[in-house]
């Protein structure tokens, strides 16, 4: 949506192998649940490298138009 604008936070759990393995939208200003859906396949397609254990953090995407 190229219109969309506002902030998404979500929680991730990342495995030690490096994949997501859990995702939360914990704030959704831009209220658009197809974007929101959007947001989440692409995070959950990320990968990183391996680690001694596995890691969760929060992140803010901020978007506008």
């Amino acid at each position: 949506n190229p219109r969309a604008s506002g902030t998404i936070a979500v929680r991730v759990t990342i495995s030690a192998r490096g994949s997501v393995t859990a995702f939360q939208i914990t704030t959704d200003s831009v209220n658009d649940r197809d974007f929101a859906l959007c947001l989440e396949d692409e995070i959950r397609s990320w990968r990183f490298g391996q680690a001694a254990n596995e890691y969760t953090g929060s992140y803010s995407f901020t978007f506008s138009r």
